[in-house]
């Protein structure tokens, strides 16, 4: 939440990446739930909706999408459309995900690295 929050910071994803996070907060509401922390998924979504997250529709990024899904298709096709994004944005790519690592035509950084960097 420290980064999520910080005034330095604009994060970008796609419409995408918007729909499976919410997709997946029923789920998210239910594991919080059963470790003692009561939250529904209606509360979820309103606090995800209130992060300063700026969506991007694919016609943003679509010229990219052949390049993205040529470069991660063996390690994770289903992270073409953020991969390509971040080829267009030409900005690091937040993730802890390794099936970025390598990727010579993007750099990424580590929730650990970007805290390091803003000093948080």
């Amino acid at each position: 939440m420290r980064l999520l929050t910080s005034p330095r910071l604009v994060f970008l994803t796609t419409i995408r990446t918007t729909w499976e996070v919410e997709r997946y907060l029923p789920t998210l509401a239910s594991e919080l739930s059963a470790r003692a922390v009561v939250v529904d998924h209606v509360q979820l979504r309103e606090r995800f909706h209130s992060l300063p997250l700026v969506a991007l529709p694919e016609s943003f990024y679509s010229a990219l999408l052949p390049e993205a899904r040529r470069l991660i298709e063996r390690r994770d096709p289903t992270d073409a459309d953020i991969l390509a994004l971040t080829l267009r944005v030409s900005v690091p790519l937040w993730t802890n995900d390794h099936h970025f690592d390598g990727i010579a035509e993007i750099r990424t950084v580590t929730t650990a690295e970007l805290l390091a960097l803003l000093g948080l």
